[in-house]
């Protein structure tokens, strides 16, 4: 049973290394119409703003044919799927019944105290030692044959299959992206994979591979789309290693500014870091190329007399991008106000300020990431952010003109989100 349940944590600690780790956990807790009692998790993992709570199961699945035996295979989804989902998801209902919890170890002695607030991501990590990689890959939608893993972010997983995850992903921050995805997925009508690794070869190639498959049904007007064979590069790359030839590890393509931020915030220990990595993972291939694009641009233009300008995204990815280097040293307040004129102009009550800094030859030092809004912004404040607006809604559409005649039907340039000819075509 020790030598079991600490397999898990060892393929853990390679995907996230430094992660504060606590196990076994006791809490003490008022479980629905049952008195308060002791319950245990077998183990937490905390990176950043990413709880996983692990959940081990050492049972073996049934080598028997479900056309013989149907039962048989039913109670072992029961065992190795379902129970630990359900102990897995009574910790995260612990968890969120007060602003804080105490956790404790066998003696019952207190060892630390949880914030939900601390937590953008809590998944249920139900890992069992037998193979049964088909049927946890496609554990949601098992309820049609009476197996209910609820509607929790779940990770159900192989430990062999968590073994070549250990292999694959050489950033913490990816790896965390991947299960966000991942859960995304489990939860999509669209997506029903029959092999784990799948969701890994999805992942690799189209990154937002349940929004993908939505799009893929819905342009063929299919009521089912399977996919298949994504795993292959992964196939690949491990034949290669054990025929003794040169591995191509499969990842994502990522341009190398980018590339270098991912790999500076999983070298850092700045709290947020997760969510501005998974800022960047969620951007689509064009959009990473603008972004990368950007970054190098700007690092040239801060040489420049009056630097570069901001970039501001919009719509899902609605952002604002600042790089600073020492010929355009940060401007915290200058950043601040540019971002809130950008909201202005766009009726936003919430935007993202992602900010960059380089050296002079170019080795990012620091990166921030802010949610800025107009909490606290008095009157005279409000007035100069309007100004700034109206500059700016200016500049774009003088812009967006010399760049030749603006159709009717287009987006507005100002960012509005509206129609030109409802906006400023009227």
């Amino acid at each position: 049973k020790a030598v079991t349940e600490e397999l898990p944590f060892t393929y853990f600690s390679k995907l996230l290394p430094g992660a504060t780790r606590y196990d076994p956990v006791y809490y003490r807790w008022k479980f629905g119409d049952s008195p308060a009692a002791w319950y245990e998790a077998d183990g937490l993992l905390i990176y950043d703003d990413h709880l996983i709570v692990i959940e081990v199961k050492a049972g073996a699945f049934t080598y028997t044919s479900p056309a013989s035996d149907l039962p048989s295979h039913l109670t072992s989804l029961k065992n190795l799927l379902e129970a630990p989902v359900r102990q897995g998801s009574r910790f995260v209902d612990y968890l969120r019944s007060e602003p804080e919890v105490p956790i404790f170890d066998a003696n019952h002695k207190e060892i630390a105290r949880l914030k939900r607030s601390s937590f953008r991501h809590v998944t249920v990590c139900a890992l069992t030692l037998d193979a049964f990689t088909t049927l946890a890959a496609r554990a949601q939608h098992l309820a049609g044959v009476g197996i209910a893993v609820g509607d929790r972010d779940v990770l159900p997983i192989s430990i062999d299959d968590l073994r070549v995850y250990a292999e694959i992903f050489n950033n913490p921050l990816i790896f965390l992206h991947f299960i966000e995805q991942r859960v995304r997925a489990s939860k999509s009508k669209d997506v029903d994979l029959d092999d784990e690794l799948d969701h890994l070869g999805l992942y690799i190639a189209q990154n937002d591979y349940s929004l993908w498959a939505e799009e893929m049904k819905n342009g063929d007007n299919l009521a089912r789309v399977n996919f298949d064979g994504f795993r292959t590069p992964i196939d690949e790359y491990f034949r290669a290693i054990t025929q003794g030839e040169l591995p191509v590890l499969p990842m994502q393509k990522i341009p190398a500014a980018l590339s270098n931020v991912l790999a500076f915030l999983a070298a850092s220990e700045e709290p947020g870091r997760s969510e501005l990595a998974s800022f960047f993972l969620d951007a689509s291939g064009e959009i990473r190329e603008l972004l990368a694009s950007f970054v190098e641009t700007a690092l040239q233009e801060n040489n420049k007399p009056f630097g570069s300008r901001p970039l501001s995204l919009h719509g899902d990815m609605a952002a604002t991008l600042l790089v600073w280097s020492p010929s355009s040293p940060r401007m915290a307040q200058k950043a601040i106000q540019h971002t809130r004129a950008v909201m202005f102009a766009n009726d936003e009550e919430v935007r993202r300020l992602i900010e960059l800094e380089y050296t002079a030859n170019g080795t990012l030092v620091s990166a921030w990431m802010s949610n800025i809004d107009f909490l606290g912004v008095d009157e005279a404040e409000m007035a100069q952010v309007r100004k700034a607006s109206e500059r700016l809604i200016e500049r774009r559409l003088e812009k967006a003109k010399a760049n030749g005649k603006i159709g009717r039907n287009a987006m507005c340039p100002c960012g509005s989100g509206k129609k030109f000819k409802r906006c400023h075509g009227v």
